[in-house]
């Protein structure tokens, strides 16, 4: 083989050996890539949440809110769900996923590290959301704003004649209101305003489960997790006429009004609970105002009892154990009982006295003194809360009393002349503790006891009602 034929040899040689490299290469590569890609197929749905857990570790408030929010909210700086507060994204997350989490808020799964309380995430999307509520938009953009987030358009009456004390209960019973505070009174009567206008959706009124639907539910949660539970009818009745929040609904009819005890009364209390804020909370609070402005600060567990006894909207609460009622005595003694300076009788009489004795016009403590509610006070362990109360206030009280009509009884009726106007103090008629029980007795504790001073037209030398009542405390 000569030189030249030996170097083209040699150079075939090589050219087919790097030729074969090279495809041996390029086929590694490819099956390597091929194979990659089947496994990031297989794994795709594994691979994809660990990013997207990755994109989140390191992400603050606002980049979450841009990642899971402003597609339906605007950007950060012009959105239309400020100040919400965490316990109120996670409500509305949980509200619209949907039975199988699918609801058009389901993308926010991933944000969830619990469906029991807010997580860190949601902290820092709140935290984001914080800013300063001026209020000063119109009545219409309030509620686009504020409300329609979570109540809806405005003319599909979800809110329809709720009044501004109704607005009031819901941010300060909600948690997930709790943002609205900081709006001012006058942005509240702008909205109010524009609920006044609204129109109650249809409702059929012979089913229970729509009226609670619509009536109850916004500010008592889905009848299945009401707050409600075992309310009597007197009771619906008594928060309609008691609560400002709830005129809305007084003119409802007495079927309607019954239709949803009923299913109340379907639906278990919970009496598992201990503590004396939660009791409150849901068994109180209702009526009574929420904890920070309960107008039964300082009530005693005598008064709770004496209060379960005496008036039927409050039966349902005889099912709870003394240790249970003496919580909440802890909780509301540590109310601050205060007095509104500006208030006249009549109003600090609905304020402090018509939960247990009436409204003014109808009071079964007609005509007493500022002496006798006094004496009241300290005699009575329900009523221990009135201790201390300003002589101004008393004064006020004894003036707005003055007027009030004291009840027909008959002269003849003893025990009943004794229930009206002596049990108050004296405990029930079979165990009284009055010592001197004749006429002329009767007579001259009257005259000289200044907080029985009201019962002087009543009880007279001599007349028939004292004979009465005197036989009545003289009897076996």
């Amino acid at each position: 083989m000569t030189l030249k034929e030996s170097r083209g040899y040699n150079g075939r040689f090589f050219g087919i050996g790097l030729m074969t490299f090279y495809g041996f290469f390029w086929l590694t590569l490819l099956g390597a890539i091929l194979n990659s890609g089947c496994d990031s197929q297989e794994s795709s749905p594994d691979s994809i949440e660990a990013v997207h857990a990755q994109r989140q570790t390191d992400l603050n408030g606002a980049e979450l809110y841009e990642l899971y929010c402003s597609a339906c909210h605007n950007d950060l700086m012009t959105t239309n769900v400020p100040n919400r507060t965490a316990d109120g994204i996670f409500q509305a997350i949980l509200q619209n996923l949907g039975n199988d989490q699918q609801g058009y808020m389901g993308s926010l799964m991933g944000i969830l590290e619990t469906q029991d309380i807010p997580g860190a995430k949601i902290e820092l999307i709140a935290e984001a959301l914080a800013k300063t509520l001026d209020g000063t938009e119109g009545g219409k953009a309030l509620y686009r704003d504020y409300c329609r987030g979570c109540h809806g358009e405005l003319d599909k009456g979800e809110l329809a004649k709720r009044n501004k004390a109704a607005i009031y209960y819901g941010i300060m019973s909600q948690s997930q209101m709790g943002f609205l505070s900081l709006l001012p009174d006058s942005a509240l009567a702008k909205i109010e305003a524009e609920l006044t206008q609204a129109v109650y959706p249809e409702v059929d009124m012979s089913d229970g489960e729509a009226v609670y639907g619509y009536y109850c539910a916004g500010c008592h949660m889905p009848l299945e997790r009401t707050t409600k539970a075992k309310r009597p009818l007197e009771a619906i009745i008594y928060a309609t006429s008691f609560n400002p929040e709830m005129n809305f609904i007084s003119d409802l009819s007495a079927e309607a009004f019954g239709l949803v005890a009923g299913l109340l009364e379907s639906q278990a209390l919970d009496l598992t609970l201990s503590d004396g804020a939660a009791l409150y909370d849901n068994l109180c609070a209702g009526c009574h105002r929420s904890r920070l402005i309960s107008n039964k600060a300082k009530r005693s567990t005598e008064g709770m009892v004496y209060a379960n006894d005496q008036f039927l909207e409050m039966g349902f609460l005889s099912a709870l154990s003394t240790a249970q009622l003496e919580a909440i005595e802890i909780t509301l003694a540590g109310i601050d009982f205060t007095y509104d300076a500006s208030a006249d009788g009549p109003a600090l009489y609905d304020e402090h006295c018509a939960g247990c004795h009436f409204e003014l016009d109808v009071s079964d403590k007609p005509q007493r003194n500022a002496s006798s509610i006094v004496v009241a006070g300290r005699v009575n362990p329900e009523m221990s809360f009135s201790t201390g109360t300003p002589a101004t206030v008393l004064s006020l009280i004894e003036t707005a009393l003055a007027d009030s009509p004291l009840p027909v009884i008959s002269d003849s009726d003893g025990p009943g002349l004794y229930g009206a106007y002596c049990s108050g103090c004296h405990g029930d008629l079979a165990s009284n503790d009055i010592v001197d029980k004749t006429e002329a007795g009767i007579i001259q504790k009257i005259g000289s006891v200044s907080s029985m001073g009201f019962l002087a037209p009543v009880f007279q030398t001599a007349s028939a009602t004292t004979i009465s009542l005197s036989a009545a405390l003289s009897s076996p």
